[in-house]
């Protein structure tokens, strides 16, 4: 009974939580659809597209991950970070394991995929990864990049970066304030609960 309390307590935290593996399987999703291999930045662009159709749908992102203005558009920051070698060490092939590391400006995904390989996804978000793929899979790196300058939440940040809040994302995508409070509330609901649940 508590193995099964504590599994579903650790289900919903990781379902709020930046998780390495789900960004690795979205990531990985991607390159798959793209035939193995792509230019980091472009699968950047497209793992940020989602999150962004995923906040427009649902009022949640897919991975979880803090989100910036950086020179070449909007970056995911701990996904930039996984792109450059950075791994968690209390994840330990979680991201390594399904993608190569960084060569040429080019990542690779290294599992093959079956049926189940993307067990950490919803319908609703495999859904959206593919949307996201059919529309812009085939868009070349510099035309996603200045596609996605033109977004309302995306500033020139210089050679630094500024942070990108949800509120950004949902004025930019033009909903009403009354619709953009409730979402921010479920989002600080959310962030608190996972933060109760990581103090267990």
């Amino acid at each position: 009974m508590l193995f099964s309390i504590a599994c579903v307590i650790f289900e919903a935290l990781e379902a709020m939580m930046f998780s390495e593996r789900k960004t690795a399987q979205i990531a990985a999703y991607f390159l798959h659809r793209a035939g193995g291999t792509m230019e980091h930045v472009k699968l950047m662009k497209l793992m940020y597209l989602a999150d962004r159709e995923a906040l427009d749908a649902y009022g949640s992102s897919i991975s979880k991950d803090t989100m910036y203005s950086m020179k070449m558009g909007p970056v995911l920051s701990h996904t930039l970070d996984l792109m450059g070698g950075n791994y968690d060490p209390l994840c330990e092939g979680e991201w390594s394991g399904w993608i190569s590391p960084k060569e040429h400006y080019c990542v690779s995904i290294k599992k093959e995929i079956t049926d189940k390989s993307f067990d950490e996804m919803s319908e609703a978000e495999m859904s959206i990864l593919e949307k996201i793929f059919k529309e812009f899979g085939d868009w070349e790196m510099r035309k996603l990049i200045d596609y996605t300058h033109g977004f309302r939440e995306w500033k020139n940040p210089g050679i630094g970066r500024l942070p990108i809040e949800y509120r950004d994302i949902f004025e930019a995508l033009g909903k009403p304030e009354d619709k953009i409070a409730v979402l921010l509330e479920y989002l600080q609901d959310e962030a608190e609960i996972s933060a109760a649940l990581a103090s267990i």
